[in-house]
């Protein structure tokens, strides 16, 4: 008796810490000033007026000035999209994934990862879609 209880407490005791998450937390953004939320607003404008490149070339910029800030997700977010529009799947995925392995925190990280897997499907990567398609269904509030 005294065996089974000695046991299931190291079972517990092994449970709780192999499940502890021990993954480095990412960083929380920077607040974006108001030029850069500018910057992004004009590139809003530029795409949806159809001038893709000239929203390409502003939103490049701010992922390479301005990596850490909440505006820089956004604009990786939004590259993505062109590019999948254009069908240009490869720089999708390359914009979506940016947003996944960055150090910084992103509330889009669960959709990014859906859009990059849309695009390694489109690239015929169907084991590396599904791998990332489960790692989104592991996003709390996105399963």
């Amino acid at each position: 008796m005294n065996l089974i209880v000695k046991l299931s407490t190291l079972s517990v005791a092994m449970l709780l810490l192999f499940s502890c998450s021990t993954a480095p937390q990412k960083k929380p953004p920077e607040k974006a000033g108001v030029n850069l939320q500018k910057e992004f607003s004009q590139a809003q404008i530029d795409s949806a007026a159809g001038g893709k490149a000239k929203a390409d070339t502003r939103l490049k910029k701010i992922v390479h000035s301005h990596p850490t800030t909440d505006v820089a997700s956004d604009a990786n977010m939004m590259m993505g999209k062109i590019y999948y529009e254009a069908r240009e799947f490869a720089n999708a995925y390359t914009a979506f994934i940016a947003i996944v392995n960055s150090e910084v925190f992103s509330p889009s990280e669960g959709e990014a990862l859906l859009w990059a897997s849309r695009s390694l499907m489109r690239l015929g990567r169907a084991d590396e879609a599904l791998s990332l398609t489960q790692k989104s269904a592991k996003i709390p509030g996105l399963s």
